[in-house]
């Protein structure tokens, strides 16, 4: 059964406070479980979006025009990159704003990373089979959740400005 993933808001001034801090365990899981996924990214990548359409087929739209993998390439490196600074959280928060507006500009709307948090959830524990442990997996959650909560409140405080 697929992990439901629900993002929660939280304040610009600083979004990952809301949420509980990830901890240094879960942070070393995290990264432990990002290596196999990243040794196979194309795959893991196409696995994530063909995961993400069969949950929500109206996300597909989005993507009309976009050279898939490239854009599964794009999604790996983007998830490297939070990943390795998950211990520096302040230096990554404007990135992860901007992201948050840029998708907003694309289309997406927030209920749609609860489908995206269910695909990656879903692509990693494919990709790890057995080396997915509870822990991990919540520690996952957590983490995406972190990061979107971020990215949400970046668009929405941006639809507020204008």
């Amino acid at each position: 059964m697929a992990t439901v993933i629900k993002p929660r808001r939280g304040s610009v001034v600083a979004p990952y406070a809301r949420n509980q801090p990830l901890t240094a365990e879960e942070i070393a899981l995290v990264r432990d479980t990002l290596l196999p996924v990243a040794k196979i990214g194309d795959q893991a990548g196409a696995q994530f979006y063909g995961r993400l359409f069969e949950l929500d087929p109206e996300l597909e739209s989005l993507f009309e025009n976009t050279d898939m993998a490239v854009q599964g390439r794009k999604l790996m490196v983007t998830v490297g990159l939070a990943v390795d600074a998950l211990d520096r959280l302040g230096e990554i928060i404007p990135s992860l704003s901007e992201l948050g507006v840029k998708h907003a500009a694309y289309g997406v709307r927030p209920e749609h990373y609860e489908a995206a948090g269910t695909a990656l959830i879903d692509t990693l524990k494919g990709a790890l089979t057995d080396d997915c442990s509870p822990a991990a997996e919540a520690a996952w959650i957590k983490t995406y959740n972190l990061l979107t909560t971020t990215m949400a409140a970046a668009d929405n405080s941006s639809a507020a400005a204008n």
